[in-house]
């Protein structure tokens, strides 16, 4: 399982790692929320940590992908 990791953490990371993080946190997410038995969750704050932690590798990968568009059209 990834650790939250902090922003500037995240855009220090090569662009595989990236993408395989996210990977891995996308699926224990989803393993998490619907193989759960709803009555016997562990812990609702650790799927909105999971949110925002895919939110941030998201967020970096499109400030690259923008990065490298704006390099193309100077």
């Amino acid at each position: 399982m990834p650790h939250k990791k902090h922003v500037l953490e995240v855009r220090d990371m090569e662009e595989a790692d990236i993408r395989k993080d996210l990977a891995k946190l996308r699926e224990e997410y989803f393993l998490r929320r619907f193989s759960a038995d709803p009555k016997n969750i562990d812990s609702p704050a650790r799927y909105k940590q999971m949110r925002r932690q895919i939110a941030r590798y998201l967020t970096v990968l499109k400030e690259r992908e923008m990065e490298k568009q704006q390099a193309k059209g100077e």
